[in-house]
């Protein structure tokens, strides 16, 4: 299920997607493309991870 539009089931290019990754230098991420995350000690809500170390940032943006 897209994250947005709640249209259920599985896209037809179901590992394509628009977003765009410049490791180091930005991340483009359509809403379609977001990740439902959880993280302890946040309950009741849904986060999305849009930044990390592990892309490149100095910081982890929620």
């Amino acid at each position: 299920m897209g994250y947005l539009n709640n249209v259920t089931g599985y896209r037809e290019d179901l590992l394509a997607n628009r977003a765009i990754v410049k490791h180091g230098n930005f991340a483009l991420l359509t809403p379609d493309g977001l990740v439902k995350n959880i993280i302890p000690g946040f309950e009741n809500c849904d986060a999305t991870i849009l930044s990390t170390p592990k892309l490149g940032a100095s910081f982890v943006d929620y």
